[in-house]
């Protein structure tokens, strides 16, 4: 019900409250870290793309987002063109998926991280893939699961299985990084990802 020129002042004003915090923020003395210099910079993120690991982590990255991304397409056109969800819905959606993500990533670290890490992994990607699978029957409207409250709980368990698999890929990455350069090499493996 806001006008344009409403909206807009009300994300200005959110945006001014959330970084009120930013000026309390104080720096950790870093006077007796190591600063690496260019060359060594790129001499560790040499080492580690040559790790066997990382390759392996580059070409699952890709073959994943990859064919995941198809299913992407079909629920923006089923969700936003054929169902034309409401932005209420639209909004539920959206807030159920970040629930769905936070939730693995609790249970993940709750009750899941000692128990061997290729199962869970190879799991989640096959619950991922299996729940894509359901955007069929909203395709063909089996049983009269062309609805959008169905398309959102199809959403919310992809995003679950999703987040099982966003953990084990930035615990991966902190196992195989170069110390010190752990943001780098996860960036490095995030940039791949979304490239594809």
């Amino acid at each position: 019900g806001l006008s344009i020129n409403q909206y807009y002042g009300l994300i200005c004003a959110l945006i001014i409250l959330l970084t009120i915090p930013i000026w309390y923020m104080k720096e950790i003395d870093s006077s007796h870290i190591h600063k690496h210099t260019l060359s060594e910079f790129f001499s560790s993120m040499w080492r580690t793309m040559n790790n066997l690991t990382t390759l392996y982590l580059l070409i699952f990255v890709i073959g994943k987002n990859t064919f995941g991304n198809f299913r992407n397409n079909a629920t923006i056109f089923m969700q936003y063109y054929i169902l034309k969800l409401s932005n209420f819905q639209a909004g539920i959606d959206t807030m159920v998926n970040y629930i769905g993500l936070v939730s693995a990533i609790y249970i993940f670290q709750k009750y899941m991280i000692r128990r061997n890490w290729r199962i869970t992994q190879y799991a989640s990607v096959m619950l991922s893939s299996g729940l894509s699978l359901l955007w069929i029957l909203v395709y063909y409207n089996v049983g009269g699961l062309r609805d959008p409250w169905f398309t959102i709980f199809v959403d919310l368990d992809t995003s679950f299985a999703t987040g099982l698999t966003q953990v084990l890929l930035s615990m991966a990455v902190i196992e195989v990084a170069t110390p010190g350069l752990e943001a780098t090499t996860y960036e490095l493996i995030i940039t791949v990802s979304n490239g594809s």
